[in-house]
């Protein structure tokens, strides 16, 4: 039976910091007050979970004027949208998972009328991710990961005349399970950006180049 989730968020946040480029680089903007609106629903079929919803998040606009070259807060950011997930055992050594969303964002009640239903930087509007693994039946505790990821195109200017392109990038790994001393110990290894994509990233106000392909290895154990 499906389970209703509904919530509703008012949080004061940090205000986004000025970037490099900008006259007032580094600058951290007033703090502001954000909402979010979400209403969803999440269900269990057999050994699969399912979950949806819908949001709404509003939040203080921020971008660096074309003509002064100062990053400053003006307007609103809207964000409607969606999102879907799904993750679950197919078999009983296969496990498979992924997800999207898919939103609108726009800029609301800005003084410069140019930028009124503008996108806000930084914003992707579709995101995507698909993730399996499997417990490999001959080789008790090993488990083979994978995964790969989609974020889509998004706007770097206010005016949304120059964007980033969408990029694709994916992983693969293993996780090995055994006991220690009676202990459950967990040694894992992952490979991100395995085929080691050039693309560009940003965090709203910053742009800079995506991680490379990324060796990782770490352990853990329960006691």
């Amino acid at each position: 039976m499906p389970i209703l989730l509904h919530n509703y968020i008012e949080a004061f946040q940090k205000g986004d910091t000025a970037p490099d480029t900008a006259a007032n680089a580094n600058e951290t903007l007033e703090p502001y007050v954000g909402t979010q609106v979400e209403v969803g629903a999440k269900a269990e079929l057999g050994r699969v979970n399912l979950s949806a919803a819908v949001f709404r998040i509003e939040q203080a606009n921020a971008y660096t004027d074309a003509v002064t070259n100062i990053y400053s807060e003006d307007g609103r950011e809207i964000h409607i949208g969606g999102e879907f997930s799904v993750f679950g055992k197919v078999t009983e050594n296969l496990t498979l998972g992924g997800g999207f969303t898919i939103l609108r964002a726009y800029v609301d009640k800005i003084a410069t009328a140019d930028l009124e239903d503008k996108t806000p930087t930084g914003v992707p509007e579709k995101m995507a991710r698909v993730y399996a693994e499997y417990a490999l039946p001959w080789v008790k505790g090993l488990t083979i990961t994978g995964g790969a990821s989609y974020i889509g195109s998004q706007y770097v200017n206010s005016m949304n005349t120059l964007s980033i392109p969408s990029v694709v990038t994916g992983d693969v790994g293993a996780r090995y399970q055994i006991k220690l001393y009676g202990r459950d110990l967990t040694l894992r290894f992952n490979v991100a950006n395995v085929t080691d994509e050039d693309y560009w990233t940003t965090t709203g106000s910053s742009l800079s180049l995506g991680a490379p392909r990324t060796f990782a290895f770490s352990t853990s154990i329960k006691f």
